[in-house]
């Protein structure tokens, strides 16, 4: 019942994606090991879903929670990652990063007691850790967390500079770049100035993208001081 509406909720907040049969594929994995977790990604049109452990077996109010917000995040990349893609590993925090907010915005809209201070403040805490080196190299140096952290903490800067419309923010970028465009960071840049009204906030997030800080976390405090955001 959920994935239907959260199919419903991304359309109409971003238009169409051009898929037109989006599917989940959910797979049982056993229940061998204790508690339970799930993982999977994302394919042309289609959600892959890997569930598992003995706490599975019976309803988890926790687990269902996050198994809508991660098809919200998976479905977020029929348009962020399909209808356009990134074209270098290193841009991937734009599309990760705007997945992640899309999703929290989504199951905000769905289940009004969803509450996303928790995963924001957790993305606040591990760029703050993960942004000593450069944003753009945590494939690299395989610290992938980074570009979902980081890239929700920039997709919050964003957010507020579109008047608190992420929605209409991805929507304009997705429609400048139709049928599988390129997405590049400097793209993404530009239309976040273009919003702002003034370089600033996106000066602060290529620096962090590019060159990581010694102090990662004054940054990003100054980045959401001028951007108007109370953290």
């Amino acid at each position: 019942t959920t994935t239907p509406k959260v199919i419903e909720t991304l359309t109409a907040g971003l238009g169409p994606s051009g898929v037109t049969e989006p599917t989940i594929l959910a797979a049982w994995e056993g229940a061998d090991r204790k508690g339970a977790s799930y993982n999977g990604g994302t394919l042309k049109g289609l959600v892959l879903m890997r569930f598992e452990g003995e706490s599975a077996l019976r309803p988890l109010p926790g687990l269902a929670e996050l198994a809508h917000w991660f098809i919200a995040h998976e479905a977020s990349h029929f348009w962020l990652g399909q209808t356009v893609r990134y074209g270098t590993q290193r841009d991937s925090w734009v599309l990760e990063g705007g997945a992640e907010l899309l999703a929290m915005r989504t199951v905000q809209k769905l289940s009004p007691g969803f509450d996303p201070r928790a995963k924001l403040n957790e993305a606040l805490r591990d760029c703050g850790e993960l942004a000593d080196e450069p944003v753009a190299t945590a494939l690299e140096r395989n610290e992938p967390r980074a570009n979902y952290a980081c890239g929700a903490v920039f997709a919050l800067v964003a957010e507020k500079a579109s008047g608190g419309d992420f929605f209409g923010f991805t929507r304009r970028l997705v429609g400048a770049n139709p049928g599988g465009g390129v997405l590049t960071a400097d793209g993404w840049l530009a239309a976040l100035t273009k919003v702002a009204g003034r370089p600033n906030a996106a000066q602060r997030i290529r620096s962090l993208a590019e060159k990581g800080s010694s102090e990662p976390r004054t940054e990003l405090a100054a980045l959401l001081r001028a951007s108007g955001i109370a953290y």
